[in-house]
């Protein structure tokens, strides 16, 4: 999902780390972690 924001953006504006982008990683990441920590407790 990250990789295919990332194909978008370089494509649409020559990537430009704007504030959006960063906050969507940072959701990504915590999303991720959360998603890690439930799924190694519900083992």
């Amino acid at each position: 999902m990250l990789l295919i924001y990332l194909t978008s953006s370089i494509l649409n504006s020559g990537f430009m780390l704007n504030i959006y982008s960063i906050f969507m990683i940072i959701i990504g990441i915590a999303a991720g972690m959360v998603g890690g920590i439930v799924g190694v407790n519900l083992k």
